[in-house]
């Protein structure tokens, strides 16, 4: 799981016509239970190789859109920004230290 909070995440995901399937397949019920994604297991991380290509559940259409998406915009530098609980917010959340606007009108939509 803190391997995605890495700057260096953003490069290792940028291939996304194979990071995105090897995401999909470790993460669903079409993996071995065993050896599914685990945030705390190194071992498990979501960037091995799919042993095959799309997983069934996933749409063709769908993921060409996705990638077409991903490969225009790409993750923002600050895609590994977290939100930390606040303990003075009865919301829960605030912003990072370095603002960004962006990510706090997303935020703001998101808890609204």
């Amino acid at each position: 799981m803190f391997q995605q909070m890495r700057p260096a995440a953003d490069n290792e995901w940028a291939d996304a016509r194979k990071t995105f399937p090897a995401a999909f397949y470790w993460t669903s019920g079409e993996a071995p239970k065993e050896a599914r994604w685990h945030p705390m297991d190194i071992d498990r991380s979501l960037l091995r190789p799919a042993p095959s290509g799309l997983p069934s559940f996933v749409d063709p259409t769908d993921f060409a859109v996705m990638v077409g998406q991903f490969e225009r915009n790409g993750f923002p530098a600050r895609s590994t920004t977290t939100v930390r609980l606040s303990p003075v917010s009865g919301i829960g959340f605030r912003r990072p230290q370095d603002s960004d606007p962006h990510l706090s009108f997303w935020l703001a939509q998101q808890i609204a």
